[in-house]
């Protein structure tokens, strides 16, 4: 695992051993990886970026100890979405999450297997993602 250093929301100065990683999709056919070089994860979202891309969710309640899996629709959980931006583009993801959790969602393992539409094509994308807030 890679470890990744964030100051995350209010500045708290947390830190992170974690990854995410994805792959890209057209009819069957591999067309881009991601790997993220940094990670930001608490027990309502995780998101992963590299080089002006970035692979973002939000989840429709905590994840903190157990298994969960969420829905979502053009991104959309009805609280919570999950997009994929690069650039100036957001694209909103279709599909399904699951996460296992564990000490209150500071430890984290999932999975994301989503489609969306990009110029009349539909991608698809399946994504792995794990991270451990580290205690300084």
């Amino acid at each position: 695992m890679k470890s990744n250093s964030s100051c995350g929301a209010g500045g708290n100065g947390r830190s992170y051993i974690g990854s995410m990683n994805a792959t890209f999709y057209l009819n069957g056919e591999v067309t881009h990886t991601f790997e993220a070089t940094s990670i930001y994860f608490n027990n309502r979202a995780f998101s992963g970026y590299k080089g002006g891309e970035t692979i973002y969710m939000t989840y429709p309640k905590p994840v903190t100890n157990g298994e969960y899996e969420f829905d979502y629709v053009d991104g959309d959980s009805g609280e919570a979405y999950l997009q994929y931006s690069t650039g100036s583009k957001a694209y909103a993801l279709s599909g399904k999450v699951r996460i296992v959790a564990s000490n209150n969602g500071d430890v984290q393992e999932g999975t994301i297997s989503a489609t969306f539409e990009s110029d009349g094509r539909v991608i698809s994308v399946d994504v792995k993602q794990k991270g451990v807030y580290s205690f300084p």
